[in-house]
């Protein structure tokens, strides 16, 4: 294969995506309704601007919302034509995370859901560890890491 072709192959790759087969705690009616898409490094540049206040102090909560807002998507929709509809906005990370003064998911919903986005972004351990990286991570990558 030429470089062409695999540039082009490489530019028109959609994001993985995949279903959130985990029950999430009180939540039944949710069962199978949510994929978790592949996040990209732009977003998790843009999660950690999201967490970092202006001491440079970052909020691991918030990145790991952030991320949350960015790859949580509607089964419904992307079955029916391929479109990505996400669930939250970003306006919402403040509510997931639990910051100004609202109680946030909890880290029970937090934890298993930042552990599939870590998933399905590639953010493992083993990844990590293959790239040089810390292997706990505490960015949006997440201590969820799998």
């Amino acid at each position: 294969m030429d470089a062409k072709s695999i540039r082009e192959k490489l530019m028109n790759r959609k994001p993985k995506v995949e279903l959130l087969d985990i029950p999430l705690p009180d939540l039944p009616e949710l069962d199978g309704q949510i994929y978790v898409m592949e996040i990209s490094g732009q977003d998790m540049s843009w999660a950690k601007a999201k967490a970092t206040d202006q001491d440079g102090v970052m909020n691991e909560e918030k990145a790991n919302a952030a991320s949350m807002a960015r790859s949580l998507i509607e089964k419904e929709a992307y079955d029916r034509d391929g479109t990505y509809v996400r669930i939250f906005s970003d306006d919402d990370i403040d509510f997931i995370a639990g910051t100004k003064d609202v109680r946030g998911f909890g880290s029970t919903i937090i934890l298993s859901i930042m552990s599939r986005v870590n998933r399905v972004s590639g953010m493992t351990n083993d990844f990590l560890k293959t790239l040089g990286a810390n292997s706990t991570p505490t960015t949006n990558t997440g201590s969820a890491s799998n």
